[in-house]
């Protein structure tokens, strides 16, 4: 994945490589230049995992990509982007924050259509995790076919009180709520692994 950094007010220079923020910028007269890592959240916070000075704004950028590269390929599920799709903010919520605490990204919508915005900026593997009992009509066929569509190697698990038939909608599984944590992250960790 290039970086593209970006010059910006005041000298400093930014950058975004998967799910971070670089950003470089001067701290003195003396040409040393700090570099800042910060990592995007579902909250809309982002939290600091990474910076360093060096003598030099190159070798800032240099330092900060090579940090990035590193904290992105070190985490237990690197390379792996959880959609969880909800309009109830409960469910949403506990759901992310399950997954979380296992050590997962997750990015957590409350609409078929913020998924698929959010899902658009994305280049990694994909796991959608979508509440279908929260929608008016309560099932939502078209929105699994546009997700197989556009990412023919996403995974789908569906939460639904009503049984679909799994094959129709090109799940990876279907799991009928009430569904407890464990199952669901049982679910989660079997279809996370690559596929061979």
């Amino acid at each position: 994945m290039q970086v593209r950094w970006e010059e910006v007010v005041g000298g400093a220079f930014v950058a975004k490589y998967a799910s971070m923020q670089l950003k470089v910028f001067p701290l003195d007269q003396r040409q040393h230049s700090r570099f800042t890592i910060l990592r995007e959240s579902a909250t809309g916070t982002n939290a600091l995992v990474g910076s360093g000075t060096l003598h030099d704004t190159g070798l800032a950028m240099q330092a900060a990509e090579v940090t990035a590269k590193r904290i992105r390929h070190c985490g237990r599920h690197s390379g792996l982007l959880l959609v969880v799709v909800s309009a109830d903010e409960k469910t949403r919520s506990s759901i992310g924050d399950a997954l979380r605490v296992r050590g997962y990204d997750v990015v957590e919508s409350a609409s078929e259509e913020g998924a698929l915005r959010r899902l658009e900026r994305t280049s990694r593997r994909i796991l959608l995790i979508a509440d279908l009992d929260c929608r008016a009509d309560r099932t939502s066929p078209d929105f699994v076919r546009t997700v197989r569509r556009l990412w023919p190697t996403a995974r789908v698990v569906l939460l639904s009180s009503l049984k679909p038939a799994t094959g129709h909608y090109g799940l990876e599984a279907y799991l009928e709520k009430p569904v407890s944590r464990k199952t669901l992250l049982e679910k989660v960790a079997t279809l996370a692994e690559p596929a061979n």
